[in-house]
């Protein structure tokens, strides 16, 4: 089922009154700005790591900077946690909630495409141009 159909069968109510708004607000400079660098700058990292290295590396690469030290002393980081917390499925979460899911997000062993875009998404624009300026320039 495409989006299309799936629009077909909200009621006109919310369609008008809640959809349709939302399409046609503009959005801050600031986020378009956010979302042009992500792109710009994951696909740079992206074609370097891939052509020299490869995903996984990336991934401790990322882990590395985020937390300033090895991937086997991440216990307790400050720094990771107010990160990981930009996720809106992680922001009020309890720190045993958030430590399971840290735990994972580092232990699972598949998909490291989806979590470098993931970790390189939560960045800030400051935060993507200091790590490609220690790992890639």
């Amino acid at each position: 089922m495409n989006n299309t159909n799936r629009l077909d069968t909200l009621p006109m109510d919310v369609l008008v009154n809640h959809v349709y708004p939302f399409s046609y607000h503009c959005q801050s400079s600031i986020l378009l700005t956010d979302i042009r660098n992500f792109v710009e700058t994951y696909s740079i990292i992206e074609r370097l790591y891939l052509f020299e290295y490869n995903e996984v590396t990336l991934f401790n690469d990322l882990i590395s900077f985020v937390t300033r030290r090895s991937i086997r002393m991440t216990n307790d980081n400050n720094q990771y946690d107010n990160i990981l917390r930009r996720s809106y499925s992680l922001r009020t979460q309890s720190v045993s909630h958030f430590m399971k899911y840290y735990m994972r997000l580092i232990n699972s062993g598949s998909n490291y495409t989806q979590k470098n875009r993931l970790i390189w998404g939560l960045f800030t624009p400051s935060e993507r141009d200091k790590f490609m300026r220690r790992y890639v320039y």
